[in-house]
């Protein structure tokens, strides 16, 4: 009989050590799925950063092909500037006596 008892004792207390470990197991598993969350979150705003960067970088990329336009027709400009001012000292040239 007594040992019938301390075999329920046993039990009783393996029974109240797998409770506790469930419990703990519990509680680990509610924070997992906190940090997966969190991580999920902060996926999400890295995704969107990078979007936005993306989106920065080809802005920039058609700034720059527009200046690059731009400096072109300028020296174009510049140099049709330098050949108007080479026709116009020819021309003076003519009237110096």
């Amino acid at each position: 009989m007594t040992t019938s008892f301390q075999l329920a004792e046993e039990t009783v207390q393996k029974a109240q050590q797998a409770s506790e470990a469930l419990a703990n197991i519990k509680s680990s598993v509610s924070q997992i799925a906190e940090v997966n969350i969190q991580i999920a979150s902060a996926s999400e705003e890295q995704s969107l950063v990078a979007e936005e960067i993306n989106s920065n970088t080809v802005t920039i990329k058609d700034l720059s092909d527009q200046i690059a336009q731009r400096t072109d027709h300028t020296s174009e400009l510049i140099e049709q500037q330098n050949a108007l001012g080479k026709q116009q000292s020819k021309a003076m040239n003519q009237f110096i006596v």
